[in-house]
């Protein structure tokens, strides 16, 4: 991960200091601003306590409310340490009571990824009888624990549906346990007495006469309880854990498991909280008719940071905010620059300072910039609807019981094809009879199988879709850099300056109707003469073969090209990349004592095959078995590469070339994508051209980067002709090394094995490609489901089933959500991403997008924030984008050589732009805006909502900790830009930073 920046630092410090105070509650909330690297933060605090701890490893309970942000984040907590150390710091166990079945590490560290409700059941929670591994543990451990004890158990209470491998799993764990120490066999009896109300003996077997679900998840429940006395952590994060705010509450703290993570006997462990939106900071009246109390939630949980003294800590800031409301009212209300205004204003900035001061010890809170919103421009997407969207919603709505025909309207208004993709999840689909209807716009079997789709889908928001999603730019393999090296052409040139798009939505059927609809119509529009649907994406013109030794040429990355061609310095200076690249071969090949024959006659005509020349003067080079191991390695088991390797490794020689062979290799060398991917890699990771790295190399350019390169879409783009001969074009016109390099040095930084796992990390993106969602059929004749494959536009969270099994034509496993972040993280497919509130929270999305759409809106200020959030993040491409205009310019010699564009940009844009607290350039930079689109359908009131949400987040946090936050709101924003120049001084500014100007005294930010 990048090094902290200023203001990060000063989290951390009072984050330290709070969790380090044996008399103070060691509890501390990172609140800061969504996509402000709270990760960065917690990653430091981590890395200092470890220091400070004696006790080694240094535990870490990491807990989230699902694996999507765990997966993103864990590795990136302990990449301070040395790669063997995080291999082994990240523990297997992902949940509490498969703690003690593995070795603890012998790293300084120790993480455990854990979520709530699979390790930490209160109460409260529905009880179940969790994984085959915890139950065959428990099995183990009740044995050891009272030998003749599950005798008395009805049959198969503990094995449940596990059928043949259970006795050898429970024998495996019979090792582990034996091995357990007897303080945690004393421990896991009194947690049973606990859990069961008395004597176990005679307790444990009545209660497993109940429903084993909950019998089985209260002994779970009672290993937890042992697992956290007997072997507890020193630290507990909760990230984002409004999503999981009960496990806060006070009637759950009461329950033993929850009272042992929060409140043990001894010393409790450092509880680092992170959130954006930590408590309900914001609340309409309706909301507040339901029962939604955002100032109590937000003085509960100061209750709760407080720890023992958490009750005064409240009482005194329920009685302070009450004033400060009330002052800021009267601010309101008064006529700016009287007297009496000024005396209110006074009294409001006192009392502003005194909340500050009391909050500090707990909290920190950075923020952009706490009134503005110049970081977006909003575009409105007209959205007409014709006759056969009405005829689409009266479908629906007679598909619907009458009693359920008010649900037609948001379906209808949000799922493209409703009848088709809403499924049985829905309960009015589900309960309903969708009506047969011959002349409703359908998706049916031959219109797929045949490409003879409509001309237009019922949908108004589907079809003011493709304004901003041209198909041409769709089918593009991956996207147009920030800073071309040289002009972009072709179908990038046509495409324009799209970046990805991430879209959000209410109902779940919406991404992936989006998705697959998007996705077929990028196919339709491109493949429609190519033989049909299920047989145009069976071919390949990449595949190894005889004569196909030029394919392989193509994408092995020579390290005699990487090293000795740079075409950088040609970009930089404006000259043309031929003739520098020329150059620097004849330079190479000089060194090598091989001559280019320049006066004319036959030998100046001479044209070796590329393949013959380049494995010539590697041989030379000295590279020969370093290639010849590592092609061996990925040939492996493929014997039509193997064949063609065997051409490939034959010694050949070579003394002197042409005129026309040395066109060929300055070809290869500017433009084969095996040669620009090394030479990007090369760039940051300067041992990717040795031993098992090199390996790596070779298996992502043939196994990762060919394979994605090889589908139809992208070569129905393309001119016609050879295939080297197009992809050689291809990688000039659209740039991809430049693309490659700002790739790159963009994910080396969020990486947590930094340069070293590049070549994994895009490996992984490019092998997600096919997914697929399947429409209902609503065909007279009652055709089977339909599936549409999704690859230019993935839906991202809940699948079709929830669990996943191969689907499409060629049996692939559908992606998990961690990958198509990956994925759609990369230059590569996906170019549209549709997620629900699922990917709201947590997560990346801004490595190479900068356009976000809002489907449906969102109901609230904080929500809009959120979603947002998900690309305006560190070095955005907004950001990225801004700064190539600022710096092209000033950017020399200093990037060209082995050395990257963007880290020579970075150097730049750092003795430029940045500030004190280390927020710009890469958070906040002048004229960097994300762009935002709302539709505009006739009749909705969507704009003039999203104006007022906008208008919302700019003032909102004035209202923290005060009731009636709506009304408050709407008096305040009712004053005009002047009450509203006057009330911005008055917005509470928690963060350390500011704290840390003035020793300690607090200024304002901005």
């Amino acid at each position: 991960m990048p090094d902290p920046k200023p203001f990060q630092s000063a989290a951390v410090e009072a984050a330290c200091e709070a969790l380090s105070n044996k008399k103070g509650s060691r509890r501390f909330l990172i609140a800061d601003e969504v996509g402000l690297g709270k990760t960065v933060v917690a990653q430091q605090i981590i890395e200092k306590l470890a220091r400070r701890e004696r006790r080694t490893p240094f535990v870490v309970y990491y807990i989230t409310n699902g694996q999507r942000v765990a997966h993103q984040n864990r590795d990136r907590l302990v990449d301070f340490l040395s790669e063997e150390e995080q291999r082994g710091a990240v523990a297997r166990a992902d949940r509490l009571n498969l703690i003690p079945l593995l070795a603890k590490p012998k790293t300084r560290v120790a993480l455990y990824a854990l979520t709530p409700g699979t390790s930490f059941p209160g109460k409260t929670t529905r009880l179940h009888a969790g994984r085959k591994e915890e139950r065959a543990f428990l099995s183990a451990l009740l044995t050891r624990t009272y030998p003749h004890l599950m005798r008395k158990f009805p049959e198969k209470t503990m094995q449940c549906n596990v059928t043949s491998d259970w006795d050898e799993l429970v024998r495996r764990n019979r090792g582990p346990v034996s091995k357990l120490p007897r303080k945690f066999i004393y421990a896991f009896k009194a947690a049973l007495m606990k859990e069961f109300n008395g004597d176990p003996k005679t307790q444990v077997p009545e209660a497993a006469k109940g429903a084993r679900g909950r019998f089985v998840g209260r002994l779970r429940r009672a290993l937890a309880y042992t697992v956290l006395t007997a072997q507890p952590p020193d630290l507990v994060i909760l990230d984002e854990f409004q999503r999981y705010r009960d496990l806060l509450a006070k009637a759950n703290r009461s329950d033993p498991l929850i009272g042992a993570l929060f409140d043990p006997a001894k010393s409790p462990p450092g509880l680092l909280l992170l959130s954006a939106t930590p408590y309900k900071l914001f609340a309409t009246r309706l909301e507040e008719n339901r029962g939604a109390e955002a100032n109590r939630e937000f003085f509960d949980l100061l209750e709760f940071l407080g720890g023992a003294s958490g009750a005064a800590l409240q009482a005194e800031a329920k009685e302070t905010f009450a004033k400060f409301g009330d002052t800021i009212l009267s601010v309101a209300r008064t006529a700016p620059g009287s007297p009496e205004s000024d005396r209110f204003v006074q009294e409001a900035h006192s009392l502003r300072n005194q909340l500050q001061r009391m909050l500090a010890p707990c909290v920190s809170r950075m923020e952009r910039e706490p009134i503005s919103d110049d970081s977006a421009h909003t575009t409105p997407l007209e959205a007409v609807i014709e006759g056969a969207d009405i005829r689409a919603f009266r479908h629906l709505a007679a598909s619907f019981k009458p009693e359920q025909v008010w649900a037609a309207l948001p379906y209808w208004l949000s799922v493209p094809l409703p009848a088709q993709a809403l499924g049985t999840r829905y309960q009015a689909w589900r309960e309903g009879t969708i009506q047969r209807d011959r002349a409703l716009t359908k998706l049916s079997v031959d219109g797929r199988k045949n490409y003879s789709l409509p001309r237009s889908w019922p949908s108004p928001k589907l079809r003011a879709l493709e304004k901003v999603t041209q198909t041409e730019a769709l089918a593009l393999p991956w996207v147009r850099p920030s800073v071309p090296w040289w002009p972009i052409g072709g179908a990038w040139a046509r495409a324009g300056h799209e970046s990805k798009l991430l879209v959000f939505s209410r109902f779940k059927a919406t991404p992936q109707s989006v998705a697959a609809l998007t996705s077929l119509r990028v196919e339709a529009g491109l493949l429609a003469r190519s033989g049909g649907y299920d047989r145009v994406w069976k071919r390949r013109r990449l595949q190894a073969g005889p004569a196909r030794l030029p394919t392989v040429a193509l994408f092995h990355p020579s390290p005699f090209l990487i090293r000795t061609t740079d075409p950088l310095i040609a970009g930089l200076k404006g000259g043309i990349p031929r003739d520098v690249v020329r150059k620097q071969l004849v330079q190479a090949l000089k060194a090598l004592n091989v001559e280019v024959v320049r006066k004319p006659g036959k030998n100046s005509e001479r044209r070796k095959r590329l393949w013959m020349l380049v494995s010539a003067l590697e041989r030379k080079a000295g590279d020969f078995e370093l290639i010849k191991n590592a092609w061996d390695a990925v040939a492996h088991g493929d014997q039509r590469l193997e064949v063609l390797l065997g051409d490939w490794h034959d010694k050949h020689e070579v003394d002197w070339i042409s005129r026309t062979e040395l066109e060929d290799l300055v070809t290869a060398a500017l433009a084969s994508p095996g040669v620009i991917l090394g030479r990007a890699l090369w760039r940051h990771h300067k041992e990717v051209l040795a031993g098992e790295a090199f390996q790596e190399l070779v298996r992502l350019s043939w196994q990762g980067l060919r394979l994605y390169l090889d589908k139809p879409v992208f070569w129905a783009l393309m001119p016609k002709g050879k295939p080297v001969k197009v992809l050689h074009r291809a990688c000039l016109e659209g740039n991809l090394e430049a693309v490659l390099d700002e790739h790159f040095w963009m994910r080396r930084q969020s990486l947590p094995t930094r340069e070293r796992g590049l070549v994994k990390d895009l490996h992984e993106a490019l092998n997600v490609s096919v997914g697929s969602f399947l429409f209902h059929s609503v065909h007279p004749s009652g055709e089977p489901r339909i599936r549409v494959r999704c690859h230019a536009a993935v839906p991202f969270g809940a699948t079709e089933d929830d669990e996943r099994t191969p689907s499409g034509t060629d049996g692939a496993m559908p992606p998990r959500s961690d990958e198509i972040r990956n994925a759609f993280n990369s230059p590569f497919w996906p170019h549209v991403l549709a997620t629900t509130s699922v990917g709201q929270e947590g997560l990346d999305f801004h490595t190479w997008c900068s356009r976000i759409l809002h489907w449906d809106l969102c109901s609230g200020p904080l929500e809009l924030e959120q979603r947002e959030g998900r690309i305006q993040r560190y070095a955005g491409l907004a950001v990225r984008r801004r700064l190539a205009k600022l710096l092209q310019d000033e950017i020399g010699i200093d990037a060209a050589g082995s050395g990257s564009l963007w880290s020579a940009m970075e150097n730049a844009a750092n003795a430029r732009f940045r500030d004190d607290s280390g927020l710009s350039p890469w958070w906040v930079l002048k004229g960097a805006h994300v762009e935002r689109f709302v539709f505009s359908l006739p009749q909705s009131r969507d704009l003039e909502k999203f104006k007022r949400l906008k208008e919302q987040r700019l003032i909102y946090r004035l209202t923290l900790g005060q009731p009636n936050q709506e009304d408050l709101l709407e008096f305040l924003s009712s004053g005009g830009s002047r009450v509203t120049e006057l009330l911005k001084p008055l917005a509470l500014d928690l963060s350390a930073f500011a704290r840390s100007q003035k020793g300690g005294t607090f200024v304002q930010h901005g």
